[in-house]
């Protein structure tokens, strides 16, 4: 039987090609100049958002580091739906 968590679940989108080279190169423009994005970030249970800079890639893990003046987090690139330079 499928708990009603499991039900709540939201099927991941795919991104095309366009939008994740967008995603990178609005990346790249961001960590270069050091300004503030928006971060949509896919989760199970619906789109969340944080803004912040991006101070730390690691290429290893394949994740960014958000943080602002109150929180920091680790971002999973596949996890990215879209960035926008603030």
């Amino acid at each position: 039987m499928v708990s009603q968590i499991e039900k709540s679940k939201l099927d991941r989108p795919s991104l095309n090609e366009t939008k994740y080279e967008e995603i990178i190169r609005t990346m790249g423009v961001a960590i270069f100049n050091e300004l503030l994005v928006e971060v949509s970030i896919w989760s199970d249970y619906g789109l969340q958002k944080m803004i912040g800079k991006i101070p730390k890639v690691s290429p290893v893990t394949k994740q960014i580091q958000v943080e602002n003046d109150k929180e920091y987090a680790w971002i999973g690139i596949e996890d990215i739906m879209d960035i926008i330079l603030q």
